[in-house]
């Protein structure tokens, strides 16, 4: 685990301000490091925030994933399309 306490400060404000949301549920991680895929699957309650949550986690991997020196290519598919779920 990272043993850096502003980074340990910072995580505790999101825990907390994810408390006070109201959200809570699930995340469900499927990684074939073989193949370079990692997939993440949300179960969240309330379902309203789902979305919100996803589109979120979307963006701060496409913020971070470059300061590992990987380029992004970002697509957000909306309303389901081309969902199967």
């Amino acid at each position: 685990m990272i043993n850096n306490p502003a980074f340990e400060s910072q995580l505790s404000m999101c825990k907390q301000a994810a408390q006070n949301s109201g959200i809570s549920g699930a995340t469900y991680l499927d990684v074939d490091p073989a193949n370079g895929l990692i997939r993440i699957k949300f179960k969240v309650n309330p379902i309203t925030k789902q979305p919100e949550m996803v589109s979120s986690m979307g963006y701060i991997l496409a913020q971070v994933l470059p300061a590992l020196g990987l380029q992004v290519n970002f697509r957000e598919r909306k309303n389901g399309e081309g969902s199967n779920g």
